[in-house]
């Protein structure tokens, strides 16, 4: 069928050797439905815009974020639901839960543009009373996200990073989605992708103010385009074989088998997944077999929807066919690619923390394995990429280039759009 989610499976060699232990790649391109004919087969939004209006976000930053509330607010439909949260130290529901009818549309909006500026950060606050008012007013039929923005340290409320993250898993079990937005310089770019990641939802970097309605319509267009919803995909692991997942998402591992967490999908999006499958000693002429399946709702049929995929083969051989065969390098460099950017995220991580020699053997390290594992060509290439960020972190990242540097990966991780222009 046309409207189901199409998986196809690539490796880099589907032949290993005979009595050895060795590692293939395997490469899996999620492909989403198209969108549909109906704007109204779509799922009805239960939107809060949740929105940091503390003194840092005087000027161009509240100015801008005001325009792109009302940019969503102009954008979305009349099934659609939506309310308003601001928060500096004080929390304030300036327009609770409500349909959009011409005249509420009306209404918030006049009610957004009065928003001013006030003191600290109390993010906590501001996004549980956001993802209360969509608590309040959720049903199977609607599609819950909260849209949390701010610019800022979390220092009023609840600030402990794994804390935060906590409720955000919790929330997302309740079905209610967050999305987060970290404008300028000065937020916890580890905190704000934490709780989108725990809580299915996306992170964005806007490293300007002006940037602010393009992300905000970027994120607010897949929603109105979602086909799917919580995605997950498992992959059956054949006795002793271990498989690791090179991009940056949610899984967990429960004895032989490997479940992905994906969330939800926009019509028209492509996702590429890859692993590292280690496979012990084989004898001659025996097939490794990791079965594939993914696991839906389907948003325009209202439907849960299970999809047996092709399995993902290797085929024992000996040492010489396996030695002899050609490699898919288009595989290879994905491979590659998704290796440094593993990488440079775990030198980051630690740069921020104040541990730069082990930001550098992260980078060294993965060099190493390029070096090793893929052509020469696209190796150099990735390990000069990788040896330019260990000079930048040596000679001391400035606040933007860390968070820069640090949204790049995360999308190139995730096969995420940046919708910055």
């Amino acid at each position: 069928m046309s409207n189901q989610v199409k998986v196809i499976s690539k490796v880099d060699r589907p032949l290993i050797p005979i009595d050895s232990t060795c590692e293939r790649y395997i490469c899996l391109n999620l492909r989403l439905p198209p969108q549909p004919q109906q704007s109204q087969d779509r799922l009805p939004l239960n939107l809060s815009l949740i929105i940091d209006r503390s003194g840092s976000m005087s000027g161009d930053k509240l100015a801008y974020v005001k325009e792109a509330a009302i940019h969503t607010l102009r954008l979305m439909g009349e099934t659609d639901r939506v309310s308003v949260v601001i928060y500096d130290d004080e929390v304030e529901v300036i327009a609770p839960s409500t349909t959009l009818t011409s005249a509420s549309r009306q209404d918030l909006i006049r009610r957004v543009e009065r928003v001013t500026t006030g003191g600290m950060t109390n993010l906590s606050g501001g996004w549980f009373s956001g993802c209360d008012q969509i608590a309040d007013h959720m049903t199977a039929a609607h599609l819950n996200r909260a849209l949390l923005l701010t610019d800022g340290l979390a220092n009023r409320g609840i600030v402990d990073q794994e804390e935060l993250v906590f409720q955000a898993k919790e929330l997302r079990r309740r079905s209610i989605t967050t999305t987060t937005f970290g404008v300028g310089h000065d937020f916890n770019q580890f905190l704000l992708q934490g709780i989108a990641d725990a809580g299915g939802g996306h992170f964005y970097f806007i490293d300007s103010p002006r940037q602010i309605p393009n992300y905000f319509q970027g994120e607010l267009g897949e929603l109105l385009a979602t086909v799917v919803k919580e995605m997950t995909l498992d992959i059956g692991l054949p006795d002793g074989v271990t498989c690791s997942l090179l991009n940056d998402l949610p899984f967990e591992q429960n004895g032989d088998r490997l479940r992905l967490y994906l969330g939800d999908g926009y019509a028209g999006e492509t996702r590429s997944l890859v692993f590292k499958v280690s496979t012990p000693p084989r004898p001659l002429g025996e097939s490794l077999v990791l079965p594939l399946r993914l696991n839906y709702e389907d948003t325009l049929a209202r439907r849960s929807v299970t999809l047996e995929n092709q399995p993902v083969e290797f085929k024992v051989v000996s040492k010489g066919e396996a030695e002899s065969q050609p490699a898919n390098e288009e595989v290879q460099q994905e491979a590659g690619r998704l290796e440094a950017e593993k990488a440079k995220m775990e030198a980051l991580k630690k740069e921020y923390q104040g541990d730069i020699v082990g930001a550098q053997t992260a980078l060294r390290r993965a060099g190493a394995i390029i070096s090793e594992t893929f052509p020469a060509a696209p190796a150099q290439a990735l390990m000069d990429e990788l040896q330019e960020l260990d000079k930048s972190i040596t000679a001391g990242l400035t606040a933007q280039a860390r968070k820069a540097r640090h949204y790049a990966t995360y999308t190139v991780q995730r096969s995420r759009k940046d919708y910055k222009e």
